[in-house]
């Protein structure tokens, strides 16, 4: 992990039901000027030797994503509610965080 001088986190305590433990998760901001490179992603790589065309879509679903980092983070740290929704649904999430962005490269 790149640690950075002003990085931020999120934490969340929760429980999935009434019957499990409660458990804690932490959200850390990235560092803006260490964003992670979308031509180096091996799980694009992997699925590029398999199917091209998704892996093309989904490196420019991912190249949207790292370059709205920080308007996503902003939203993450806005409410409780956020943040459970990031964990429960991550797609609702982002539509939500970012109505602008396409995730059709996601659909299929």
């Amino acid at each position: 992990m790149n640690i950075h001088n002003n990085m931020r986190a999120v934490q969340l305590q929760m429980r999935l039901d009434e019957n499990q433990p409660a458990f804690g998760m932490n959200f850390l901001s990235v560092d803006p000027e260490n964003l992670p490179n979308v031509d180096d992603n091996a799980i694009i790589a992997q699925l590029a030797t398999t199917d091209p065309t998704k892996a093309e879509k989904v490196k420019v679903v991912l190249a949207q994503l790292i370059a709205n980092n920080e308007p996503f983070f902003q939203w993450l740290e806005t409410a409780p509610e956020h943040t459970i929704l990031f964990v429960k649904d991550p797609v609702a999430a982002i539509k939500q965080a970012l109505p602008n962005l396409d995730l059709s490269g996601l659909a299929e």
